[in-house]
């Protein structure tokens, strides 16, 4: 059943339509109401403008009128008083009405009719220029009538094309009924007219007094050129009006036409729309900015939309089809069987192919279980014989609830999980039987070389020659070597069978360090060459961690740093960084200067079976020959501890190799603070010197490096001089007390006096204690070899050369052995005598160790029962002794360690 195809929505686009049709709708308002907002204002604008023009137009022709009316008036008043007009020579004015006209910036002037002569009727009654004068009288006799329509006279404004000072004159008949009386002018000057014209207005426009012949006789602006006329500008005006003056097809200037006088004159004030619009009257720029932000805000708001919300929409429902087309596409071609099941039903509301095939052979039982659950898998076996595993996922589609089931076909995973389950019995049966083989063949081997290696201990407390001690040294190399060969390799059978297990407790990283180096004083002594530890003084005293597993690695790298360098100095040196919360991060850095590692042989040093045999095709090396295991075991340990083993080597400069690990730091009481003075320090190595002086420090002495150069008193100080290890090259010439620093080996006979006391280069406790130890005490003689150790000991082990090698170790401290070969045995022997201490064999026939400690126990013997063994990681308990042992003994069991335990054990009992 296919699922119904999704159709492009049509509210998207119909949204996208509408939205388009009102931003438009939008758009063309803003569009109108801008330009009804402009035509709002410039129709104020203009009509502010038109007022004024209005009112400078009423000023100036209140101005002619005036002068007009003074002009009658004179012409009146000397018709009056001259007896003959013809001839005026001066006009008899009072002073104040002379006044009144030089106000008005009025001159009077005559100018007689049949001799056109012109002079002026105030001061000397000088003439009027000859040019001037002839203008005048020829304009006058053009005049057709002396009066006007209303019966006054006629009253001319008359202006010179070529005057120079552009002046104006009024002109009136002195006598209507005598032509020859002549005419009487009164002279404007043009300062005072153009006073007149310019009105001190807010909106200051420009002016033009025009003739009747059209011409500018005043103008102030670019109205009209210097040689135009009217006519090419204000076309048909013969009145008084206000108009916009075009220029093309734009508009040019405001004008206000008026006629003034009764001369025909006109004065036009006019402003440029430019000026209007530079001024900021009209309020173009903000109305189109307000218009264009708006229009601006629209598009983008539209944009936005379409982008934001529009688009998405449509893009999202595409993104869908296209989801369900892809999907629909997977589900058709998976090899995975898909259906979709209604709950309420379980009618299949969507399936592709593969579901279809392997429900047709179903028998349908599993339906009511998979409607049933709320999700989870289990497998099918089909009527056809092939299993299929079903996954259920409960899931609302289309408003329903639903169940998705998906059937993988898994018939060839049973086949194969069948093979494998078959294949890993084979594999745990053999290697059960690897294990069980290499268990049995450890001990049978390990056996006889510990009894080896016992007899060599016991043979090296004899008396022997110098040659029978090189031979017996040799033994004693050889047969260490064969241990650790054996070793190495059931190592490496644990780890690949997964056996191999961290046991953490408690340790002190400086006495691992110290113990590491002090094993290995004599074969280090034994080829020349200089072994010491420095350990930082902020290393914690206590760690929790495996100390066996890094003390094998520790073991493993110090015994090839020994084996490769020939000449010069190996030093173990174990630093501390603090890490977060209570881990602290430790630093085993081992650097030796031996012949170094090519670049070939570092890369592979951690591989398998790798060994460095060198170069030396004589055999040489021969002798330092071995299994090639070591290195590859301590990098899977470092790796079983989460730490990092590294290795830095060049060809002739030595090598150095770096173990770093993150263990838990244990919280340690510090010890009590010495009471003692001032010492110095002395030695060979400058590092060893520094961190001696740094841990007598934090005991709370004042120590510092001892200079030969410097002159001490010891006495007046009260001073110990302690010699380190390695011993300075040159003694130090020092008379008082002295704390010499050497390996156990190379104490002398006698060491000890009132001045002078010897400790291990290998021990800092040691070396603490022999500080402390006040001087007025005798020093302690050197320990007897072999301490005795008065203890009934019942040895039980089924080999006669283990017997005979733990009687003889036994004998050598003063102990009773009483020896059993089997179980039955001991329990006969220890129900007849009194016990301190039972030492058992692990592995026994008849009777193991463990059943032999628990049938003592049930006896009620209390004293301590040990179990020896060839490998402490056996399978039995992991390594961990049983609950009726005390503890577990690895072999060889060394004079010194029997020693220890024994000495352990009575004090116990006491």
């Amino acid at each position: 059943m296919a699922p119904t195809t999704l159709q492009t929505p049509r509210v998207p686009q119909l949204s996208l339509a509408f939205l388009v049709a009102a931003a438009a709708a939008v758009l063309v308002s803003i569009l109108i109401g801008g330009a009804l907002y402009f035509y709002s204002a410039a129709n104020s604008v203009v009509s502010d403008y038109r007022r004024g023009m209005n009112a400078a137009a009423f000023d100036t022709q209140l101005y002619f009128d005036r002068r007009e009316v003074v002009l009658r008036w004179v012409a009146a008043k000397l018709s009056a008083e001259a007896g003959g007009l013809s001839n005026i020579d001066h006009l008899s004015l009072s002073e104040p009405e002379q006044d009144y006209l030089s106000s008005l910036g009025l001159r009077p002037l005559h100018t007689a009719a049949g001799t056109g002569a012109s002079h002026y009727l105030d001061g000397d009654g000088a003439p009027l220029p000859a040019p001037l004068g002839e203008w005048v009288v020829s304009i006058l006799e053009q005049v057709a009538s002396p009066r006007q329509a209303d019966g006054l006279p006629v009253i001319l404004w008359l202006s010179a094309p070529n005057d120079p000072q552009h002046r104006l004159w009024l002109y009136t008949p002195l006598a209507a009924a005598d032509s020859g009386a002549g005419w009487l002018g009164m002279e404007v000057s043009s300062a005072a007219l153009r006073q007149a014209l310019h009105q001190p207005q807010a909106y200051s426009p420009n002016y033009l007094l025009v003739n009747p012949l059209r011409r500018a006789i005043l103008k102030n602006g670019d109205f009209l050129a210097e040689t135009e006329d009217l006519s090419g500008r204000m076309e048909g005006v013969h009145g008084d009006d206000f108009r916009v003056v075009w220029q093309g097809l734009w508009p040019r200037y405001l004008a206000l036409n008026k006629c003034i006088g009764e001369g025909g004159w006109r004065v036009i004030y006019y402003v440029r729309i430019g000026d209007l619009l530079a001024l900021g009257a009209l309020p173009v720029t903000p109305v189109l900015a307000t218009v264009l932000a708006l229009c601006a805000l629209v598009i983008v708001g539209l944009v936005v939309l379409r982008g934001r919300i529009i688009r998405p929409a449509l893009q999202q429902q595409a993104a869908l089809q296209e989801s369900q087309r892809f999907t629909r596409t997977i589900i058709e071609s998976s090899p995975v069987g898909l259906c979709l099941l209604r709950r309420d039903d379980g009618s299949v509301l969507l399936s592709n192919p593969q579901a279809e095939r392997w429900l047709a052979h179903d028998d349908g039982h599993w339906l009511q279980q998979a409607l049933d659950s709320a999700g989870g898998e289990f497998e099918r076996e089909l009527a056809d014989g092939s299993a299929v595993h079903l996954e259920l996922v409960p899931l609302r589609y289309r408003g329903i609830d639903t169940v998705l089931c998906a059937a993988h076909d898994i018939s060839a995973m049973k086949a194969v999980e069948a093979s494998l389950r078959d294949a890993k019995r084979s594999a745990d049966a053999a290697s059960a039987a690897m294990a069980e083989f290499v268990a049995v063949m450890s001990h049978e081997i390990r056996t006889p070389l510990f009894g080896l290696m016992a007899t060599l201990e016991l043979l090296g407390t004899t008396s022997l020659n110098q040659a029978q001690q090189q031979q017996l040294r040799t033994l004693e190399n050889t047969s260490t070597f064969l241990l650790r060969t054996i070793n190495q390799t059931l190592d490496l059978c644990r780890m690949e069978a997964g056996e191999d297990v961290l046991k953490t407790q408690s340790f002190s990283p400086r006495h691992l360090v110290e113990a590491v180096v002090a094993s290995y004083s004599d074969l280090a002594l034994s080829k020349g060459l200089r072994l010491y530890s420095l350990v930082d003084a902020e290393v914690p005293d206590a760690v929790l961690g495996d100390e066996l597993r890094l003390r094998q690695i520790l073991n493993n790298v110090m015994n090839n740093a020994i084996k490769f360098t020939e000449s010069g100095q190996v030093v173990l040196r174990l630093t501390a960084v603090a890490d977060a919360g209570e881990q602290v991060r430790l630093q085993f850095q081992l650097a030796d200067t031996g012949r170094g590692m090519s670049p070939a042989l570092r890369d592979r040093l951690f591989v398998r079976y790798s060994r460095d045999d060198g170069d030396d095709s004589s055999g040489a090396m021969a002798a330092y020959s071995g299994s090639g295991l070591g290195l590859f075991i301590c990098k899977r340990l470092a790796a079983l501890m989460d730490a990092q083993l590294s290795v830095t080597s060049e060809l002739g400069l030595g090598t150095s190799i770096t173990l770093e690990i993150s263990l838990v730091c244990q919280a340690s009481a510090s010890p009590p603070r010495p009471r003692w003075g001032r010492v110095f320090v002395s030695g060979q190595a400058q590092e060893m010197v520094v961190n001696l002086c740094s841990w007598l420090q934090r005991w709370g002495l004042r120590a510092s490096p001892y200079h030969p150069d410097v002159g001490i008193d010891p006495d007046a100080a009260g001073a110990v001089l302690l010699q380190a290890w390695p011993p300075a090259a040159r003694t130090p010439v020092w008379s008082g007390r002295q704390v010499v620093m050497r390996p156990l080996g190379q104490w002398p006979s006698q060491p000890a006096s009132s001045w002078l006391r010897y400790c291990s280069a290998y021990d800092l406790d040691g070396v603490r204690q022999a500080l402390e130890r006040p001087w007025s005490l005798p020093a302690p003689s050197l320990p007897a070899e072999l301490p005795q150790v008065p203890a009934r000991v019942l040895v039980v082990d089924d080999n006669p050369l283990n017997r005979q090698v733990l009687r003889e170790q036994l004998a050598q401290l003063g102990c009773q052995a009483l020896i059993a070969d089997s179980g039955a045995q001991a329990l006969a022997l220890a129900a007849r005598h009194q016990l301190d201490v039972v030492l058992t064999d692990i592995n026994m026939p008849e009777m193991d160790g463990y059943t032999l400690a628990q049938q003592l126990r049930q006896q009620g013997f209390q004293q301590p029962i040990y179990g020896v063994t060839a490998l402490l990681q056996e399978r039995h308990h992991n390594g961990m002794p049983h609950p009726s042992m005390t503890a577990l003994l690895a072999r060889p069991l060394s004079i010194p360690q029997l020693a220890r335990l024994l000495a352990d054990a009575l004090r116990a009992q006491s």
